[in-house]
């Protein structure tokens, strides 16, 4: 498998990078850039570890073994610390593998739940909340004892996992019973649950903490976090998969299939919560990413038998098409360095 590193003002591929397997499902994290940007850690989902690629030679410099079938990574904010979920077999209960990125060596592993899924980190890097599919519970790792301090009941099957801007709520994706558990970081206790459209997966909160949005089946459902109530159901294209906050809080990207059952991008107005623009992309698309001035947006299209796999680059302003870049196989996720210079896209197993 490889990674694809594009230059993000000329929107041409610089090259690709050999690495391990990677995970087949396009709603996993299986890459992350460091901090300073000078690393870029890669999920081998077929083989059990973790490739870490210099961002300076494009090559990869270490190889980490960790658990089973590799699914999730994340970053602490200071970068120090890489947090790898790992499925294992969704019967038995799993852990987290804790990584120095300064050696590359796994210094802890922590027991979660059965079939964990997505991990976040609060802001100050104290604690790290796990979701735990097949047990309906959230796993709370202390990073100072790197020990499970507390597992929380949520919904059926709690799926993706945030925690807002000011690090002290949680929000945490329920797909069995469409919902939304709010915990309190700091009684790690669920102080609310808000019901959604079926079947949720993606979410993501303002930049402000005010509102979360939440991908569903077929619309999007917008959340006020003061009064933990739906204020907006907003419908978009046919079959929405993921989405992207602008960094100033005004927009909101949508991913999805259309009733042609071609890619397609809605833009929201936050605002009025009305759909303002909607922007052709290929086919299949999985992911977006927005560089971090807010003035383009990377789609990943994963194609399909007949059609590529591309990357639709979109200019904001315009919300215009300005390129299409042929990916060298079936992709998925995407994110850009720090400094706003490189996108870097995952490939997929087919």
């Amino acid at each position: 498998m490889t990674t694809t590193i594009i230059d993000v003002k000329t929107h041409s591929i610089i090259t690709t990078v050999p690495v391990g397997n990677t995970s087949l499902d396009p709603l996993g994290e299986g890459l992350v850039v460091s901090a300073n940007g000078k690393d870029v850690l890669v999920v081998n989902f077929g083989g059990n570890s973790i490739s870490a690629t210099n961002t300076s030679t494009h090559s990869v410099v270490a190889t980490v073994p960790v658990g089973v079938n590799p699914f999730f990574v994340t970053l602490s904010p200071d970068g120090k610390f890489a947090y790898v979920v790992n499925r294992e077999d969704p019967l038995i209960p799993s852990f987290i593998s804790v990584i120095d990125t300064k050696t590359y060596s796994v210094i802890a592993t922590v027991p979660v739940g059965r079939d964990p899924r997505f991990a976040a980190i609060t802001p100050d890097g104290k604690h790290v909340f796990i979701s735990n599919a097949e047990d309906n519970t959230v796993s709370v790792i202390d990073t100072k004892t790197y020990s499970c301090s507390a597992t929380i009941p949520v919904g059926v099957r709690p799926f993706n996992i945030i925690i807002s801007p000011d690090g002290k709520y949680v929000y945490v994706v329920n797909i069995g019973s469409p919902s939304v558990s709010i915990i309190d970081v700091k009684t790690q206790f669920v102080i609310g649950t808000v019901a959604v459209s079926t079947s949720p997966s993606s979410i993501s909160i303002t930049p402000n903490g005010k509102l979360i949005y939440v991908v569903t089946f077929d619309v999007i459902s917008v959340i006020d976090t003061k009064t933990y109530s739906v204020i907006a159901t907003i419908p978009v294209i046919n079959t929405p998969s993921n989405l992207a906050i602008s960094p100033n809080g005004d927009l909101v990207y949508v991913i999805g299939v259309d009733i042609d059952d071609l890619g397609a991008l809605s833009v929201i107005n936050i605002k009025t919560q009305f759909v303002i623009a909607a922007v052709r992309v290929g086919v299949n698309p999985v992911d977006i990413t927005i560089t971090h001035d807010g003035k383009i947006a990377y789609v990943v299209n994963e194609g399909d038998d007949q059609n590529p796999s591309t990357t639709t680059v979109i200019d904001l302003k315009t919300h215009s098409v300005i390129a299409t870049i042929s990916n060298p196989i079936s992709s998925g996720t995407v994110s850009i360095s720090p400094d706003g210079k490189l996108a870097y896209i995952l490939e997929r197993i087919s």
